[in-house]
């Protein structure tokens, strides 16, 4: 298994973070002559390491890396209650997102209060770059907000779908048409979005889909849309 990490450039030379060594030296405990692969920009670095204090990297090998397949996946999900967020979080980056948005709709019934947001967008960040590196991505995704759901409305994206169970087109028809290059699909908290914003959400450009007869809990929803939608990324790829 090779095992992938996230750095920077610093002098021209790749630099690890002081945790992303403590994980590779003290929890994956990866010896000297075993490689691992660093995402730095555009490129992908194989490497092994010569000392651990100091840490010293050897890069082995250079590539570039391939282009994200089209079109880039951007999640809007309404605040659910719980610890749903950070399960929805950590499969979307798992299965292929590019960005995540973060919903205040008016069903939301999880909050982040102004108090304790600095310190929940870092817990997910923790959580998006885990998920990038246990699943070979070759970026960490961005996660944006919360903004209101009229924000969400104004974004700029080639296709715009918004999921709500009264919908009678299915996703499929939808895929059926150019998505462009930007795909932004939102999923809505326990009870779904208000008849209200579903109509303000079609009157700006959004497509309503459904995903059939079952009705889905809303991180099996947003987990099931991003899996469908990779899967016609690959298929358009060929």
């Amino acid at each position: 298994m090779s095992y992938r990490f996230f750095g920077t450039f610093v002098n021209n030379a790749v630099v690890l973070s002081e945790e992303d060594i403590f994980h590779l030296t003290k929890v994956l405990r990866l010896k000297k002559n075993e490689t691992f692969e660093v995402v730095c920009g555009d490129n992908l670095y194989l490497c092994t390491f010569e000392n651990v204090n100091p840490f010293i990297l050897n890069v082995l090998e250079k590539s570039v890396l391939p282009l994200e397949p089209l079109p880039r996946l951007t999640l809007g999900y309404a605040l659910p209650k719980g610890d749903k967020l950070e399960l929805v979080i950590q499969k979307a980056v798992e299965i292929g997102v590019n960005d995540i948005i973060l919903i205040d709709s008016e069903r939301s019934i999880g909050q982040i209060p102004a108090a304790r947001r600095d310190s929940r967008l870092a817990r997910f960040n923790k959580i998006i770059k885990s998920a990038a590196m246990q699943s070979n991505r070759n970026y960490i995704p961005k996660i944006i907000g919360p903004l209101s759901f009229k924000e969400v409305l104004d974004l700029k994206y080639d296709t715009k779908i918004i999921a709500h169970e009264s919908a009678r087109v299915p996703l499929k028809e939808v895929l059926q048409q150019d998505l462009g290059e930007s795909l932004l699909i939102l999923v809505g908290p326990e009870g779904g979005f208000s008849e209200a914003e579903v109509t303000l959400a079609s009157n700006n450009g959004f497509k309503v889909i459904t995903f059939g007869d079952n009705i889905l809990r809303s991180e099996t929803a947003a987990i099931y849309a991003l899996s469908v939608l990779h899967h016609y990324q690959k298929g358009a790829e060929k």
